[in-house]
């Protein structure tokens, strides 16, 4: 394949020339700004981190390895405290020297001295980087207790037996206590849950080679994972209504609900709205309010009405729902309970029988495929329904189904979203086909404007390359963020 990296015409501009393609008219190299990504994380003050991949092989070991070698760079410098110190954890396995799904050979997870990690004590006696224990955490797994241990000899560790989400955060709790600054979680395959807003404060996502034989196929396996980062946030008043779902934990359902006096009230308004075929409609819905001094009728039909003469009121008696269905009518919240997103919210005795007065769902879970093409085939509001998740590591559909969603008119936004601190590309395949950098940094760039995108190979723990991490120029601020040998030395405190 082969890059180069040239120093352009001002200190802070560099020039990356690849063999692989051009990705302007006419021209085979791209200009980029330099970014510093701990320099950037300081910044926004992202001093808890996620790395994770698209799929297996992405790089993110090999992006984490980039990351540790560039906070060593900076480690006396202006921008960096002398006090800083690195906590590492991983949920899953990672840091094997035998990949365990495609039998390929992974990137060891380097580390210097002084930093902090928590991994199970079989995975530990597999490190050969020299190891303090400090403490035994009460999280057992295959491979035993889960220790925290710190680096006295600088080496290759492997990370293992953290495996919940919980765990992840209590680990964090105690690597901090011992004095880490930065948390770094590394996610192993498939656990994009690392990416959770209560655990971290950004993600660095890694899009490698393997997920396809061209720039379009992996960028298109990357662009659902991509785009969950982007999601919107929920709007201000739509997370007051639903909000006592998400304080409960439990699926919220709002719409336009009639009760039981409103579903009365409505049959008594089309009954008079059949009676009332001539001009003077109006008047006698107007007696008729005139008449009804002894219940909130009459002062539902003069909200709704919103003149003597009752034009909206004659709008909401057209509505397949009657008054319930005017987009004036109160919203009422309907809590179910978390359990039934499994077998569907809409099967539960409580779920609201007007489907078409459906207009925000609030899911605290997963949104899973079968999920979402049940609420497409139930919640049938013509306005739209707006569906609401946690935050975009729970949002998992797949993209055709996310795609139909959203030619029904249906919108979707996250309760808590979690910035992509950087994309982290790796033009190298297991599989032994390389594809362009430039070309697959630059499409990278064009799927997340503003989100900085670095080569990891490149970068790779190499501190000579620690300055190949490249930005677009006219991008903005960024929109939101392994083993070794049996022979170790090891103490106790």
């Amino acid at each position: 394949m082969g890059s180069e990296v040239r120093v352009g015409g001002r200190p802070d501009q560099i020039t990356v020339s690849g063999s692989g393609g051009s990705t302007s008219e006419g021209a085979g190299e791209i200009t980029r700004l330099a970014i510093n990504l701990p320099a950037l994380c300081r910044e926004r003050n992202w001093r808890n981190l996620a790395f994770i991949g698209v799929t297996k092989h992405a790089g993110k070991t090999t992006a984490l390895n980039a990351f540790i070698a560039q906070l060593q760079a900076d480690a006396g410098s202006p921008q960096s405290s002398t006090s800083e110190r690195i906590g590492l954890l991983s949920i899953g396995l990672d840091g094997e020297r035998l990949d365990t799904i495609m039998g390929i050979r992974k990137p060891p997870v380097e580390v210097p001295v002084g930093t902090l990690v928590a991994s199970a004590e079989g995975a530990l006696a597999e490190s050969d980087a020299g190891l303090e224990y400090l403490e035994a955490l009460p999280i057992d797994s295959p491979l035993g207790q889960v220790l925290v241990a710190q680096v006295t000899r600088p080496g290759h560790v492997l990370l293992a037996g953290v495996r919940q989400r919980q765990h992840v955060q209590q680990v964090a709790t105690r690597l901090r206590h011992y004095g880490a600054t930065w948390c770094l979680v590394d996610g192993a395959f498939d656990r994009v849950a690392a990416a959770a807003p209560h655990l971290v404060d950004a993600a660095v996502l890694a899009v490698g080679a393997t997920a396809g034989a061209t720039v379009d196929a992996v960028i298109a396996q990357a662009t659902p994972v991509v785009q969950r980062f982007l999601l919107p946030e929920v709007a201000e008043d739509l997370r007051d209504e639903l909000h006592p779902a998400y304080q409960r934990g439990e699926i919220g359902v709002l719409g336009h609900f009639a009760t039981e006096h409103d579903a009365a009230e409505g049959a008594r308004l089309a009954a008079a709205q059949e009676a009332c075929r001539d001009a003077a409609e109006g008047a006698r819905l107007a007696a008729a309010q005139e008449a009804c001094r002894d219940a909130a009728e009459g002062a539902r039909l003069g909200a709704a009405q919103g003149d003597p003469l009752g034009a909206a009121e004659r709008t909401a008696l057209n509505v397949p729902h009657g008054v319930s269905g005017h987009p004036d009518y109160p919203m009422t919240l309907v809590c179910l309970p978390k359990t039934a997103a499994t077998t569907g919210p809409w099967l539960h005795p409580d779920w609201p029988g007007e489907l078409s007065a459906v207009r925000a769902v609030y899911v605290p879970g997963a949104l899973t495929a079968s999920l979402l093409e049940g609420l497409l085939a139930h919640a049938t509001a013509p306005t739209g329904v707006h569906l609401v998740v946690g935050h975009p590591a729970q949002v998992l559909a797949p993209r055709a189904a996310l795609e139909s969603w959203y030619r029904r008119g249906h919108r979707l936004s996250v309760w808590t979203p979690l910035p992509l601190a950087a994309i982290a590309v790796n033009p190298h395949s297991v599989n032994g086909a390389d594809l362009p950098v430039v070309e697959l940094a630059a499409a990278a760039q064009a799927l997340a404007p503003g989100v900085p995108v670095f080569d990891a190979l490149a970068l790779g723990g190499s501190l000579a390359s620690a300055d190949r991490m490249f930005d677009a120029v006219d991008s903005g601020p960024p929109t939101a963020l392994a083993p070794a040998s049996a022979n170790k030395e090891v103490t106790e405190r």
